[in-house]
């Protein structure tokens, strides 16, 4: 995953919820992120990149793949 800086704040709710905002930007909406968006790594353009990838999974994979993610975060 290729990204110029890690942007993020700390997992929360809120940030759950970016997240697969995100990823069904990728997967429902079919929206384009610009390279320009993906420089900075944020929550809700992390989930877009792992719906581009994965494609369209049930919230509690995602939601799985989430708490997996903010495991990592701290």
């Amino acid at each position: 995953m290729v990204y110029e800086d890690d942007v993020r704040q700390p997992p929360d709710n809120l940030r759950r919820g970016q997240f697969k905002a995100g990823w069904e930007d990728a997967t429902v909406r079919d929206k384009i992120y610009t390279e320009n968006t993906l420089k900075k790594l944020t929550w809700h353009n992390l989930g877009y990149r792992l719906g581009k990838k994965f494609g369209d999974k049930h919230i509690d994979e995602i939601n799985e793949i989430f708490d997996c993610f903010a495991s990592y975060y701290y």
